[in-house]
């Protein structure tokens, strides 16, 4: 049985940065449905969508079994993603439902990225946030992620992104 991880972090934890770079190494991210506007062109971490209501009826037969609504967006995931895939960037809301709705066979595991909030501020604005936006994000994350180490299978500090890329190719690998 393939270990499939749901990769969750507060906002800045670098979760996207290491999934990248865990490409050469054979492992693929899911590149989730989101109605949120990319951040900056090519941005290829999602599949863009205007409209969830009109993708829903343009696929009826895919099953949804990651999703979420988040900052005015919807984000979701289907099962034939998590089928052909081995990660998937998700937060604490979006793992609850994945864990209601996933009935595949992969074992899923959650990976926690943690970091500490002055390296999460530096890299949102380094990425183009706006000053208020991290704030509002940091404080946000208080919240949605104050029981996700609790629920997590693995931890894993991000201060050192290769590091920490390694550590989760180990575990994926157990």
């Amino acid at each position: 049985m393939s270990r499939f991880l749901l990769i969750v972090g507060p906002s800045g934890s670098g979760k996207t940065s290491v999934c990248d770079m865990m490409k050469p190494y054979g492992k693929s991210q899911i590149a989730s449905y989101t109605t949120r506007k990319p951040r900056y062109a090519g941005e290829d971490s999602h599949t863009f969508i205007d409209n969830y209501e009109e993708w829903k009826l343009d696929n009826p037969d895919d099953t949804i079994v990651g999703f979420t609504f988040f900052d005015g967006n919807y984000y979701w995931a289907t099962s034939s993603q998590v089928e052909s895939n081995d990660l998937y960037v998700i937060d604490m809301a979006g793992v609850e439902y994945f864990r209601k709705n996933y009935k595949g066979n992969k074992d899923v595991r959650i990976v926690y990225i943690k970091v500490s909030i002055i390296e999460r501020f530096k890299r949102m604005i380094k990425r183009g946030d706006s000053k208020w936006s991290v704030i509002k994000r940091i404080i946000g994350d208080l919240y949605r992620f104050r029981r996700a180490k609790q629920k997590a299978d693995f931890i894993v500090r991000n201060d050192n992104i290769w590091r920490c890329r390694d550590q989760i190719l180990d575990y994926m690998a157990i």
